[in-house]
């Protein structure tokens, strides 16, 4: 049985790995070396080592060490999680407040229709504390407007310590603080990328073919006369990139 069913598996994925949608992507056709040695290291000479791919070579990409641009994207990245959480919390918060101010405008409008009849007109009162009359613009009508603005600001954002010891330090708001870091790490990561034509090659490199069987091949070639060099991994995403160690190790790995 297990056999039968490792046999459907393989089946299964060798008919996705070679279907139109999967084999038309440039994941499917792109590889990464690394152990690459230093005399190897140079786009001219991996287009001339893999002349005879199938298809030829679209584009290679040098890995480079810029020992800073790996940390700056990383910290890009946490920042980038974090307000997608706080940004997820806070429209949360704001849609149980909406439904709050639903269920207290329907009791307002039934209050406001009793006081009519009496010839009052009372204050409408927003939940969260926030208050509104009726000279406001948008009260009678559609509270959308003028509700959303002022339940935004009774409502609690989420807010964080900045720093490595998460208990230590004024709170700030983490919407804020991620949006302005990110802005800043942008730059940055900007200005790091320009030292990426002068700087060393570091091992490794990416091959983009123009077919899938392209890559195929030279996953399945011998390209270094030494063991344990030019180690190939085929459909590189860059998810799948511990991109830190890179920078560390000049062995095979993934």
């Amino acid at each position: 049985m297990m056999r039968r069913e490792l046999l459907i598996f393989v089946h299964l994925r060798q008919n996705y790995l070679i279907s139109k949608e999967h084999s038309r992507t440039a994941q499917a056709k792109t590889l990464l070396i690394t152990a690459v040695p230093a005399e190897c290291a140079s786009e001219s000479y991996l287009r001339q080592l893999f002349s005879f791919v199938p298809g030829g070579i679209h584009r290679i990409w040098i890995y480079k060490n810029v020992q800073e641009l790996p940390e700056l994207y990383e910290e890009r990245e946490n920042l980038t999680l974090k307000l997608e959480d706080a940004a997820t919390a806070l429209i949360r918060t704001a849609i149980k407040a909406r439904v709050q101010q639903e269920a207290k405008a329907e009791r307002l409008q039934r209050k406001q229709a009793k006081a009519e009849r009496k010839g009052k007109a009372p204050a409408g009162v927003f939940p969260l504390g926030v208050t509104a009359n009726q000279e406001d613009e948008g009260f009678a009508g559609d509270m959308e407007k003028l509700g959303a603005e002022k339940l935004l600001e009774k409502i609690h954002r989420p807010m964080h310590r900045p720093g490595w010891m998460p208990f230590i330090g004024p709170k700030v708001d983490t919407i804020d603080y991620c949006i302005d870091n990110i802005a800043k790490l942008n730059e940055q990561i900007k200005e790091a990328r320009k030292k990426l034509p002068e700087a060393k090659s570091w091992g490794a490199a990416f091959i983009q073919c123009n077919l899938q069987i392209g890559a195929h091949v030279i996953g399945q070639c011998v390209p270094y006369h030494e063991p344990m060099t030019m180690y190939r991994t085929l459909e590189a995403t860059p998810e799948d990139i511990v991109w830190g160690e890179l920078l560390s190790c000049k062995k095979p790995f993934i």
